[in-house]
């Protein structure tokens, strides 16, 4: 009978691996989502409390997207580069970094900068 943690391929030992190598991207996936849905949001009430228009708060909020984009080439390189665990601390510690920043910058061009950072992690 297949335990819970494995997934059965028909390849006896390389099953556990399978599952192990499941189980860290879903996590990861997971916490990121939390963090990102909790976290997020509270940026542009931060803004609004600031007195920042709308329209600033909206474009603040449209940099995520553009930094996907610009960021999406370099994302293989740099695993290639870093190895994989490396490429995920160095995204890991970007995004802490710029999320820390958001609490202690405040002139507003450099919000949009924190989010180039933490949205290209």
């Amino acid at each position: 009978m297949t335990k819970p943690h494995e997934i059965r391929t028909g390849a006896g030992a390389s099953s556990r691996l399978l599952s192990i190598g499941l189980i860290a991207p879903v996590t990861a996936s997971f916490s990121f989502g939390v963090g990102l849905s909790i976290g997020l949001p509270l940026l542009a009430i931060v803004l609004d409390q600031r007195g920042v228009s709308a329209s600033l708060i909206g474009l603040n909020s449209a940099v995520a997207g553009v930094a996907a984009i610009i960021a999406t080439p370099f994302a293989v390189p740099l695993a290639r580069r870093l190895g994989t665990v490396g490429a995920l601390v160095a995204s890991i510690l970007a995004m802490s970094a710029a999320f820390v920043g958001f609490y202690f910058l405040h002139p507003l061009w450099t919000w949009f900068v924190l989010r180039l950072v933490f949205h290209g992690g």
